[in-house]
């Protein structure tokens, strides 16, 4: 089987929020070249779990300029979906949806911004090496993880488990707020909720989100020393 790393953002109809996390990402990928996430040939896409394919995306969130063909809605597809891909929802009702039709991709499903949370603190814990040390859960509950690999798509692929491996962490480090919290509301479904609230959370979480994964991608140095990275942008 071919090795392509995917990441798939899903929101509910695919016309707003998914649609500018993935404009927000290639952009990014686009505009710096040099990327361990180019190098790795990641590939990006979007969808939604109720989406009615071919939809004008909402001109609310995006810039005209994206608003193609292309860039019309479509209803996730699994098939598209392989061990290798990073499905990042907007909401933890999109995570319960997609776990109920499709079992078997639940330890690829994240909420965006928990994602970028346990990415955050794995690529912290790389920098500092304290990721790869023992811990005492009770009395110094943190990170715990394998030695990082050395190839890209090997980093890609312990990522991948390590994402999953922590993601009952985050309540037990800090002062994390309550899961459901880390929602990105839709501005179409809340009256209350503005556009330009959504717009912020999506450009905070992506930018996050990219700059996370490069430091864990680019880390250069052997286990045991601290880890530096490069690429970062």
């Amino acid at each position: 089987m071919t090795f392509q790393p995917r990441i798939t953002y899903v929101c509910t109809a695919n016309v707003c929020r998914s649609q500018l996390a993935h404009y927000l990402t290639q952009q990014r990928l686009e505009e710096n070249p040099q990327l361990h996430l180019n190098k790795l040939g990641v590939e990006v896409s979007s969808s939604g779990v109720l989406a009615l394919p071919g939809q004008t995306i909402c001109d609310q969130v995006l810039p005209g300029e994206f608003i193609t063909s292309e860039s019309l809605s479509k209803l996730f597809n699994a098939e598209m979906i392989d061990e290798n891909s990073l499905i990042l929802v907007m909401e933890q009702k999109h995570q319960s949806e997609l776990i109920k039709q499709f079992p078997r991709l639940r330890q690829q499903i994240f909420v965006l911004r928990t994602a970028t949370e346990i990415i955050d603190k794995l690529a912290l814990g790389i920098e500092d090496n304290s990721i790869f040390e023992a811990v005492d859960p009770e009395a110094n509950p943190g990170f715990s993880s394998p030695p990082l690999p050395d190839t890209l798509q090997e980093r890609w692929q312990w990522m991948l488990i390590e994402l999953d491996a922590h993601r009952g962490m985050l309540p037990f480090l800090g002062n994390i707020a309550p899961s459901e919290r880390f929602d990105v509301p839709d501005a179409h479904d809340q009256p209350l909720t503005e556009h330009e609230y959504v717009r912020d959370l999506i450009h905070q979480s992506v930018g996050m989100l990219m700059e996370s994964l490069e430091k864990v991608l680019g880390a250069q140095s052997m286990q045991g020393q601290s880890f530096e990275t490069e690429g970062i942008r």
